[in-house]
């Protein structure tokens, strides 16, 4: 765990040290595409347009998401990066949600329509990045949120 923790310090640092104002913007408009705001409004979306079956995949894909997300955030109460861009997050660091509704979102899709899969998931890795460059998280986090999207992503179509 500590070799973890020393890489996670290290692109922290790197990062943290190439900051700047433009790419400040560009990374908060990463970000919000893993929001819940965002998650849900394309869930609302796909309801109104969108096949019944990619809702009710989408939608119980989300939901599992969530609960699992802030389950383990609730065991785990890891401290987030002391040099956040944007201070608002309230919970633990680990894992990081947003990067698993990004992945969640782009497995689930993708799944649904395959032609969109490399955009798909360039921006939920845009949204990963975004969240380790912000310092909201930790890469750890990132990459355990990412994974955690997929599996539920891919587990849902599954189950239901």
């Amino acid at each position: 765990m500590e070799h973890i923790n020393q890489i996670d310090s290290k692109v922290q640092e790197f990062l943290a040290d190439r900051r700047s104002s433009g790419l400040n913007h560009l990374m908060i408009g990463f970000t919000s595409l893993g929001s819940a705001p965002f998650t849900f409004s394309l869930a609302a979306y796909i309801y109104l347009l969108g096949p019944a079956s990619l809702f009710k995949t989408y939608i119980s894909a989300i939901l599992t998401g969530l609960i699992v997300i802030q389950t383990v955030k609730h065991f785990s109460l890891r401290e987030r990066p002391f040099n956040q861009v944007l201070n608002d997050s309230y919970s633990s660091s680990f894992p990081s949600g947003h990067s698993a509704a990004g992945f969640l979102t782009a497995t689930v899709l993708s799944g649904f329509y395959p032609e969109i899969m490399f955009i798909s998931f360039s921006l939920a890795s845009a949204v990963a990045f975004s969240r380790i460059y912000l310092g909201e998280h930790f890469l750890s986090d990132a990459l355990t949120g990412s994974i955690i999207g997929i599996t539920i992503g891919l587990l849902i179509p599954i189950i239901i």
